[in-house]
Order: structure tokens, then C-alpha cells, then sequence
């Protein structure tokens, strides 16, 4: 086909363009109520917790009830659980109270670490069905300094396994994200403390673990934390860091032989107000932000793009989008919002790409 001048440039400028984003409502008007979306796996398959009300007798019920949604299906309860936490590729699902869900509908529970009470904290699981979280609890507030937490990985093959005593990563705390790899992103605490957590890596195929926090502080006393992390092996986190000789509050993103990168501030806001949460396979990074009007605004990062308010390229403007929590490899976010002045619930939301005429790139 021949492209006349016009076309051409139709066609460039669409190619230029910045990448918009549709908004999908978790659940859909007209149901009101506070929801969640706590994952989503590469098919588009979403997962978390909303509330439920029925009337009981002439009485209002209220209970968090697990949900799966998806463009087709809308938002669908599950009655038996208070949330889902996690999702792969399988549709495989983790639920709040720790116990795994398979695809063909079988219910394995998953044991705590060896000398921990009751059940363990789930964070997030691969297609491998491995598992990562925490045994133990914390109190954290008040005048309680009492934090008494152990990472742990499962699978089918290896059950429960400690990543202190079976992987040597010293006060090993949180395993908050695992891929496709088997390496897995956390934090490390000294037992009884709340504080001065510190950023690790993990390969337990091989049994190296990366100190994140040693380098970004040099051995200064700070606190930094590792939350997200892709199959290159990128880490996204925040915390305290003296790369540049002095003391500061950075978000950034871990690139294994090449170092960090430091991401900015959002629209007039402070690098130290930059949350991290979710990366993809492309280095694209989603998360909550301060802006300089001092609101909480979803942020995405990638390094082509640079840092950018959410809310800035969803074409629908009735709801402020205030922290985004992940994003598939194909660009589908998932987080939550609110209405502008605040007077409905917070609840999910996803958003997914509006194919631009001509593009090539991916989002």
C-alpha cells in the first residue's frame, strides 16, 4: 500500500504519541464497596478481597469475601475465603489464610517454619507453583518493639524451607516476591527489632544471596527494603543510600552487573516519596507517589519515559488512581483508587493499553 503524505504522518504521530490506558472499575458501577486487587497474572486473570453485604433476617451483614475477575467475567466471590493474595499464569491462587489453591481445585495447606506457630504469611507465588512469605508476627506500634519473623520458601517438591537455616541468608525476615527463576526479593531484620530492615536478593538455585542494603548505605547505619522483582533478576525497592557520599530516601530498581538506578520525584514531588511496588520483564516499574500538591498518585517508571503520573494517560478522569501495585509484561496495571474529594470507598481498579495506530514498542 502507498502512504500518502498525510497517512505518513497520521502514522508517526500516532507512533509518538504517549500510551493511553482504558480503566476498568473492580467491581464495576453500580456495586459500591471497598475492594482490593492484589495480583494479576499474564492472561489478565485478577485476584483480592472485597466487601460483601446481605441482608441477614432484617440485619446487615458485612464480611471480605476472595474474588476473581477478569474484562469477560466481571468481578465473581468466592464465599469460603476473606481474600486471594496471589495469582499465576495456571490461575493458581493463594488465599489469606495460607493455603494454596490449585487449578483442578485441590486445597494444600501450606506448613509454617519449623518452631513457628500457626500459619504463615503468603506474598507472592511463581508458575512453579513456589511459594514465598513469612512465618511469626509483629507488633510494631505503641511501645511495642517486638518483630519475630523468618522468610520461608515452599514448593510441592521441598515443602516449607527456611531461607535462614536452608539458604544462609542471615535475620532473613520477609520473602516478598519470587520469579520465574526461583530468585526471590525480601528484607532482612535482626529479631525484636522494627526497624532497619534491609534489602537482600536471592538465587536459590545456585544458594547466593546479593546484600542490597550494604550496597546502597556502605555500612552506615540506614533502612532500605526490597519489594518486587522480575525474571532479569531486576530488583525494585526504597530506603536510605550514601552512593552519592551523603545520606538520602530513594526509590530505585537493582540491575544485576550494572548497579541502581535512582528514580525521581513525580510532577514537582520529592525522590523520597517514591513507593516502588511492582516491575515486569521490560524494566517498567509501577508504584504510589507524593506529587508536589502533595496527593497520592500512581506513578509508572520506565527508563525511555521516565517518571509519570498514571492519572495522566487513563482517558476516563472521574477517579484519582492512587497507588498502582503491579503490571503485567503486555502493560495491564492493577492498584487502587478513590473518587477526587474522597467520598466513596478506595477500591480496585485495572487498566490496560489502548493499542496505538502504527506502534510498534511495547507500552
Amino acid at each position: 500500500m502507498r502512504l500518502t503524505s498525510a497517512t505518513t504522518l497520521a502514522l508517526a504521530a500516532a507512533t509518538c504519541a504517549a500510551q493511553t490506558y482504558r480503566l476498568h472499575m473492580v467491581p464495576e458501577p453500580p456495586i459500591l464497596g471497598t475492594s482490593s486487587v492484589q495480583d494479576m497474572n499474564n492472561f489478565h486473570q485478577a485476584v483480592g478481597s472485597a466487601v460483601r453485604e446481605w441482608n441477614d433476617g432484617g440485619v446487615i451483614r458485612v464480611s471480605n469475601r476472595a474474588f476473581r475477575w477478569t474484562v469477560a467475567t466481571g468481578l465473581v466471590l468466592d464465599t469460603d475465603y476473606s481474600a486471594y493474595l496471589a495469582i499465576n499464569d495456571h490461575g493458581d491462587v493463594v488465599s489469606g489464610e495460607a493455603i494454596f489453591l490449585g487449578a483442578k481445585g485441590e486445597v494444600i495447606e501450606i506448613p509454617d517454619v519449623p518452631g513457628f506457630g500457626g500459619w504463615p504469611t503468603i506474598e507472592a507465588m511463581n508458575n512453579a507453583r513456589q511459594v514465598v512469605g513469612y512465618s511469626g508476627g509483629t507488633r510494631c506500634h505503641g511501645h511495642f518493639n517486638d518483630r519475630n519473623e523468618e522468610a520461608l520458601l515452599w514448593s510441592p517438591a521441598t515443602g516449607t524451607l527456611s531461607l535462614v537455616d536452608d539458604f544462609g541468608v542471615p535475620d532473613a525476615a520477609e520473602a516478598r516476591d519470587i520469579n520465574e527463576f526461583g530468585q526471590i526479593a525480601g528484607i532482612r531484620s535482626e529479631r525484636r527489632q522494627c526497624s532497619n530492615y534491609q534489602a537482600f536478593a536471592l538465587d536459590t538455585t545456585t544458594g547466593v544471596w546479593t546484600d542490597l542494603h550494604d550496597m546502597l548505605t556502605g555500612g552506615q547505619l540506614s533502612a532500605t527494603e526490597a519489594t518486587a522483582i522480575n525474571d532479569l533478576g531486576q530488583v525494585v525497592g526504597e530506603g536510605g543510600d550514601y552512593v552519592d557520599g551523603s545520606a538520602q530516601y530513594r526509590a530505585w530498581i537493582y540491575t544485576p552487573g550494572q548497579g541502581f538506578t535512582f528514580l525521581p520525584g513525580l510532577n514537582g514531588g520529592l525522590a523520597m516519596d517514591i513507593h516502588p511496588m511492582g516491575v515486569n520483564n521490560h524494566g517498567v516499574v509501577v508504584g504510589r507517589a507524593l506529587d508536589g500538591n502533595f496527593d497520592w498518585r500512581a506513578f509508572i517508571w520506565d527508563a525511555k519515559n521516565g517518571m509519570r503520573d498514571l492519572n495522566d494517560l487513563v482517558i476516563d478522569d472521574d477517579w484519582v488512581l492512587s497507588e498502582a501495585w503491579g503490571i503485567t509484561d503486555d502493560g495491564w496495571i492493577h492498584g487502587s483508587r478513590h473518587t477526587p474529594i474522597m467520598i466513596s470507598p478506595v477500591t480496585g481498579f485495572v487498566v490496560r493499553p489502548i493499542p496505538k495506530l502504527g506502534a510498534f514498542s511495547r507500552p
